[in-house]
């Protein structure tokens, strides 16, 4: 008895650990050693593109595009590129007909969030991991077996908050050979097949004198680019703002709409928000320049995410309702008069701003117009009772 319970307490340790370790290190699928001697030609290897970003942020919108073109080898060459055995190493190699449909291009956008964005545990940030099929030079362009060397590069993303970390890009090794090996070598007649693809970190190959383990650990088909990240982590903050209605003559039911501009918003950008502290995010999209929120009553609280570092302002729209308006930001000791409010969004903090409608006494322009209506009904009741009271008198 005692045997089993300790048997089951050890696997239940592992099972434990296993869940652990899938959460500090989300699985990829692309494997940076593809295809196998004396299989099938292949025409295709997969690569990961890894976007890594602040969890606060949107997915960009973004193609991601990679060529493949030939490294450059000196004559005489070799390479241990698996640990088997040594063989020739050349020049990769491309046809003029190929050179524009070698590669490939991935679309990342916030519609693949949920499938392909989670948290990495080794960060702390998100990843978001997008398979990438690159099409490889034509088992016909070879005309002799070996391993041929290639560079994997991306061309530069359009979006300046998109940064690439594999800087160098990526190494790629095409094994080559004979599609007839039991037959003599005929130059004129042999054909070939690429049999398979080992992606290595640039200028790292199989190391033979490496620890036992560690001979392949430079190997990598992972592509990696941050956004709104840097050397000192996130690059983004936050901003919040809060309506507070008050005063003696005040209408908790009332509503008011905001504004939020700021000259690093972009047209057409989406950000996250959330209201009064839910626990799930919304998003909200720039448009003609700005933020809009509506039918803000007491009491509500936007939080505006993964907004870049800078100076933006938030205004509440005029209101008819003869409130006075004021504002605080960061608790600051007295309220400002006013409807606007500057505030500067830094890296890594949150910004926030109270806006206070005060309403103590009627409007300058007449009665405030929820209680005219009581007002008018007290007025006609005090007159019905003057003439009443002054017809008794009489009579």
């Amino acid at each position: 008895m005692k045997l089993n319970k300790t048997f089951g307490r050890a696997a239940a340790t592992l099972v434990a650990a296993a869940m652990l370790a899938s959460l500090a290190a989300p699985a990829y699928a692309a494997d940076p050693a593809q295809g196998a001697a004396g299989g099938s030609n292949l025409s295709t290897v997969t690569i990961n593109k890894l976007l890594y970003m602040p969890s606060d942020v949107t997915t960009p919108t973004e193609t991601f595009a990679f060529t493949i073109t030939g490294a450059t080898v000196a004559d005489g060459e070799t390479i241990n590129i698996d640990g088997t055995n040594t063989r020739n190493l050349y020049t990769g190699v491309v046809s003029e007909s190929e050179k524009d449909t070698v590669g490939g291009s991935v679309e990342v956008s916030a519609a693949g969030d949920a499938a392909n964005r989670t948290a990495d545990g080794n960060t702390g940030n998100d990843v978001y991991a997008a398979e990438v099929a690159l099409t490889l030079p034509s088992a016909e362009t070879f005309t002799k077996a070996g391993v041929y060397k290639y560079d994997i590069n991306e061309t530069d993303p359009t979006n300046p908050d998109i940064t690439e970390v594999t800087s160098a890009g990526l190494d790629l090794y095409l094994i080559v050979e004979r599609e007839n090996p039991e037959t003599a070598v005929n130059a004129e007649t042999d054909t070939y097949k690429i049999t398979g693809a080992f992606i290595y970190a640039d200028g790292e190959t199989y190391d033979a004198d490496a620890e036992d383990g560690q001979e392949t650990a430079a190997k990598t088909a992972d592509y990696i680019n941050n956004y709104k990240l840097d050397a000192e982590g996130s690059t983004v903050g936050s901003l919040e703002f809060k309506k507070t209605i008050n005063g003696a003559m005040a209408s908790m039911g009332d509503t008011f709409d905001f504004t939020v501009t700021g000259s690093e918003l972009t047209e057409g950008e989406t950000y996250k928000y959330v209201k009064n502290n839910a626990q799930t995010d919304s998003t909200i999209t720039v448009e003609n320049g700005k933020l809009s929120f509506e039918d803000l009553t007491n009491g509500d609280t936007i939080t505006i995410k993964g907004l870049d570092a800078g100076s933006y302002t938030v205004e509440e729209a005029d209101n008819d309702m003869g409130y006075v308006v004021s504002y605080k930001v960061d608790g600051s000791a007295g309220a400002q008069s006013g409807d606007t409010a500057s505030m500067t969004v830094t890296a890594k903090n949150k910004v926030s701003a109270e806006f206070f409608n005060t309403r103590n006494a009627v409007s300058p322009t007449g009665l405030a117009m929820d209680i005219a209506p009581y007002a008018l009904l007290v007025v006609i009741a005090a007159a019905g009772c003057f003439f009443f009271v002054r017809k008794r008198r009489e009579d």
